[in-house]
């Protein structure tokens, strides 16, 4: 069998030999993405070599010869797994000619999002040094890191130390001023939120007992209009922060490509990330207060990390963004002005890093899920002792819909910082990224001689604030003459415009499919936002009018649905415009929307919650209960009145586990399922 084998190699590299799409650059891809998925700890199995010999000959660029290749192949006969190890790593250097594209070995994997809106990427390449910043001349002498390439690194960088703030300056008490090096306190001494007791007795620890987290803000250049921020977090295991190496050496980068970056000095052991997460939230929640100081739109901000500070980034991402505040962790933290306003980032970078804990990625898209994470790129090494996990976690994101991007430098190591030719890339995402909302094309007119009875898909409505994707349902004996009630129905994230292979991903939801199931006809209109805030929010609005002006629809029976992330959207539309709708179902969601409005419009309200929802929770659920019923009876109705209007359920587990459900979060949907829920949705009108 050996023989043969060998035999086939040498066939093989005759073929290949003479394969006209010569791409030498890509002999390093070929050995990563053919041989990377066999276990390469000695553990590999003959099966595991003819799997992988097999695949090669699929490739097309052998297509004619594959047959005569495997002829006499024969998966019985033993071979050791060091003969396969050897045979594999032969093989996988006799392919350079190979094109990346055909070398990708899960078939069944989704192509690379491409959608217009978002500039995406897949590459491996030789890293290079050519156009490493370093120091710029304008750079105060305290702030000089040197060349910022790998080479010229020693021990000293790793531990070398932003400079403080001066005195006693917070994000709370100083005025944010662009054109200097701004160093503050994220908090008042004493008021950060932590669940750890870190005393003056204990020492050998980088930082000091008294350590006091704080962002750095790192000013343009003069006359240089910021296209966005980015919010910075060196790695070091949590055990020291490479400023000097990582995060401060690419925030220099990221400026000279036109971002306003900003430093964290995030908390480190014995404190736990979550509380260093709470540290970037509350940067990233000063950078948006004074957006317009910055120059930027408050909604262009990323957040971005080294090893353990792309885990930070991601923790951050995971649990304590957007309107998450201390009391989540430190039930005795006093909430200030600043926590009201949302820690919102609309992009992530995972620089040899990913989401998860320190050395472990998570793989599992059901918690990843749970995030709403934004689009992410990735950066990393092939030499790097977390290679394997980033590939995984990489295809996982890829496989879940999130766009993502990604660079791979062949043979370069863990720890590369802004090294390595990958900086100018990552802007040029991030400002495709950053521009999502300038993308548009023509507005799609109404068409009321569509198929019926099945979703119309694909549809652009060109709306005042951008382009507005949409699905819609006209049912059965659809006449214009007539009226029918319409749903508004707004999909969680996964439902979410991310570009054009995210089209038609809604119509998955079962919060959306469902209404097209009832027995009274109803028109179904199910939009695809990009975001749940309040542009998306206006795009419903506008959505909607335009269907009630276009479309056979009763206008006292519009009614609006909202799951997850949709349901944050949607309740920000109840508190812009509820007179447009009798009643709204929110599932699963928190309520980001004002109350008044709702309850001066006589709009039903039916909230769902599961008690244990791992994402909320279900104090949100309540709070939008109680804040709804009061402003219910500010508007001078009784309690009991408004138990017309407003309904609360939050089921226990059991309700989920008698059901075969344990993602109380995910599980959510089954309040669509639920048909007396429907039917209370469908009875109320605003004529009655």
């Amino acid at each position: 069998m050996k023989k043969r084998i060998l035999c086939l190699i040498i066939a093989m590299a005759g073929i290949l030999c003479a394969c006209s799409s010569v791409n030498k650059a890509s002999e390093a891809k070929n050995l990563q993405m053919v041989y990377g998925d066999v276990d390469q700890d000695g553990d590999v199995t003959a099966n595991d070599a003819l799997s992988v010999l097999k695949h090669v000959v699929k490739l097309e660029s052998i297509k004619d010869e594959r047959s005569r290749l495997f002829a006499d192949m024969d998966a019985d006969e033993e071979i050791t797994a060091e003969d396969a190890l050897g045979i594999l790593k032969t093989v996988v250097k006799l392919i350079p000619q190979i094109s990346y594209e055909e070398t990708v070995m899960p078939a069944d994997t989704p192509e690379t999002n491409k959608g217009k809106e978002l500039s995406t990427m897949d590459e491996f390449r030789e890293g290079t040094s050519a156009d490493t910043v370093s120091t710029p001349d304008d750079f105060p002498e305290v702030y000089e890191y040197g060349s910022g390439k790998m080479s010229d690194w020693n021990q000293g960088y790793a531990s070398k130390r932003m400079p403080e703030p001066v005195g006693n300056q917070t994000v709370a008490n100083t005025p944010a001023d662009p054109t200097k090096f701004q160093a503050l306190y994220l908090w008042e001494e004493g008021k950060a939120p932590a669940v750890t007791d870190f005393t003056e007795n204990m020492t050998g620890y980088f930082d000091n007992w008294d350590f006091r987290p704080y962002v750095t803000a790192i000013p343009m250049r003069t006359g240089v209009v910021p296209k966005g921020a980015v919010v910075l977090m060196a790695g070091g295991a949590y055990q020291f922060r490479g400023n000097y190496t990582d995060a401060l050496t690419t925030a220099a980068a990221l400026r000279e490509y036109g971002f306003q970056t900003f430093v964290v000095d995030y908390r480190l052991r014995p404190y736990m990330q979550e509380e260093g997460a709470l540290d970037v939230a509350r940067a990233v929640r000063f950078i948006r207060k004074n957006a317009d100081i910055y120059g930027i739109d408050p909604d262009d901000i990323a957040v971005m990390g080294f090893s353990a500070g792309g885990i930070q980034a991601g923790e951050f991402l995971m649990n304590y963004d957007e309107d998450v505040n201390g009391t989540s962790l430190d039930p005795d933290y006093e909430p200030d002005a600043l926590d009201e306003i949302p820690a919102h980032a609309s992009a992530d970078g995972m620089i040899y890093s990913f989401y998860g804990r320190l050395s472990v990625g998570n793989m599992d898209p059901d918690w990843l899920k749970e995030g709403n994470l934004p689009p992410t790129f990735y950066v990393y090494g092939t030499e790097d002792p977390f290679y394997r996990q980033f590939e995984q976690q990489y295809q996982v994101i890829k496989n879940m819909g999130i766009p993502v991007s990604r660079i791979v430098l062949d043979g370069w190591p863990h720890g590369f910082g802004s090294d390595g030719g990958w900086v100018k890339d990552y802007a040029a995402w991030l400002e495709s990224v950053f521009a999502l909302h300038d993308a548009g094309d023509e507005e799609a007119s109404p068409d009321v001689n569509v198929p019926v009875g099945e979703w119309i898909r694909g549809n652009v409505l060109e709306g005042e604030e951008g382009e507005i994707h949409y699905s819609y349902y006209l049912p059965e004996g659809y006449d214009g003459t007539k009226k029918y009630p319409m749903i508004m129905t707004l999909p969680g994230y996964g439902g979410m415009w991310f570009g054009e292979e995210s089209e038609g991903n809604h119509l998955r939801e079962i919060g959306v499919s469902v209404w097209t199931q009832e027995k009274e006809p109803l028109i179904v209109v199910s939009p695809q936002v990009t975001d749940w805030h309040d542009t998306s929010a206006r795009q419903t609005i506008e959505l909607t009018e335009y269907f009630i002006e276009n479309y056979a629809v009763d206008e006292s029976r519009v009614y609006g649905a909202g799951y997850s992330a949709g349901g944050e959207t949607m309740s920000r539309v109840m508190g812009m415009q509820p007179e447009l709708f009798a009643a709204y179902l929110h599932g699963s969601s928190q309520w980001d929307g004002a109350y008044e409005p709702v309850a001066k419009s006589s709009t039903a309200v039916y909230i769902f919650m599961a008690e244990h929802d791992e994402y909320y929770g279900s104090q949100k659920a309540r709070d939008a209960y109680e804040g709804l019923l009061a402003a219910y009876q500010d508007a001078g109705k009784t309690r009991k009145e408004t138990e017309a209007y407003l309904h609360l359920w939050i089921p226990e587990d059991e309700y989920f586990n008698s059901r075969g459900i344990t993602n109380y979060h995910g599980g959510g949907t089954i309040l669509f399922e639920d048909a007396s829920v429907r039917a209370w949705l469908l009875s109320k009108s605003r004529s009655k």
